[in-house]
C-alpha cells in the first residue's frame, strides 16, 4: 500500500521488473561448472529479454551473489526483515521506477 501511495503522490507508476529468465544453483555439479566456492550462493541468469533494463548490466551465465547488499540463497530466496525468506524478486519488485539496484555477481 505504501508503494502505491508513493506512486500516486509522485506520479511514477508501475512496479520494476527486470524480465531474467534464471536458474537456482542447488545442484551441486552446477556449482562446480560455475566455480561457487563453498561459500558463494546464488541464481543463475539463463537469459535477459533485449528491452529489459538489465540488458548491458548483466550476462548470461552470470551468478546473482546479491541484490542491493541482500545475499541471495541457492534457491533464489533471500532474508528480508520480518518477512523471513521471500524470492529475490521481491528486492527488485519493492523498488520504485528509477531507483538504481545494485547486483554482485560472479562472472
Amino acid at each position: 500500500l505504501k508503494h502505491f501511495i508513493h506512486q500516486v503522490d509522485t506520479k511514477n507508476m508501475g512496479f520494476p521488473s527486470l524480465n531474467l529468465d534464471t536458474q537456482t544453483m542447488e545442484n551441486h555439479f552446477l556449482q562446480e561448472e560455475y566455480l561457487m566456492g563453498a561459500n558463494l550462493s546464488g541464481i543463475l541468469v539463463r537469459s535477459i529479454p533485449t528491452l529489459s533494463c538489465a540488458k548491458g548490466q548483466l550476462e548470461v551465465g552470470d551468478v546473482i551473489l546479491a541484490i542491493n547488499g541482500k545475499s541471495l540463497n541457492n534457491d533464489g530466496s533471500v532474508r528480508h526483515e520480518s518477512l523471513q525468506h521471500v524470492d529475490y524478486r521481491y528486492l527488485i519488485n519493492s523498488s520504485k521506477m528509477g531507483d538504481d539496484i545494485t547486483f554482485r555477481v560472479l562472472r
